[in-house]
């Protein structure tokens, strides 16, 4: 743990296990939940955004102000657009139940909440969800490709020509 925090670490006696620079403040405590996750995303939204990270320092610094210090608000900041400022100080939040849960996320950005990833270990997330329900955000020529090599293989039931293969690699 005195690794900067941008390092996985593993300890296991305390239950820790992930990357302190991404963690949520209860996972020292060995919780892991969704809400561990959406806090990973704020963190990550927040570099992006700042291109810092919310707390510096070794990765037990770096956890300790997680559980003691409020992270930086973006809010008040004139340099990011307001709707993603708040989005990020929700899910920066250090009590994992005042965090957004992933449809109030899915509203925020604008995205249908039943797109969320297939598999996912958000409760808030419908369980119905299939493989093919899951949206690839700005992969349409690809799921067209894969869709038309399907169909081929549908349509032949013959594995596809090795020049076709190449197509995809």
């Amino acid at each position: 743990m005195q690794q900067p925090a941008g390092r996985t670490v593993s300890m296991q006696s305390q239950n820790f296990a992930g990357t302190p620079r991404y963690a949520a403040p209860e996972q020292a405590a060995g919780t892991r939940s969704a809400a561990g996750d959406w806090y990973a995303l704020g963190v990550m939204l927040y570099e992006a955004l700042t291109g810092e990270a919310p707390f510096r320092g070794t990765g037990v610094e770096t956890i300790v102000k997680k559980q003691t210090e409020d992270a930086p608000r973006l809010t008040v900041r004139d340099d990011v657009p307001e709707d993603l400022a708040g989005l990020v100080d929700q899910l920066l939040q250090r009590d994992p139940s005042a965090r957004p849960d992933a449809a109030t996320i899915c509203e925020t950005v604008g995205v249908e909440d039943d797109t969320v990833s297939y598999g996912s270990t958000d409760d808030s997330v419908s369980h119905s969800s299939t493989l093919q329900e899951t949206l690839l955000v700005g992969r349409e020529r690809q799921l067209a490709e894969l869709e038309s090599a399907k169909q081929a293989l549908l349509d032949t039931l013959q594995p596809m020509a090795k020049e076709y293969v190449h197509h995809f690699q």
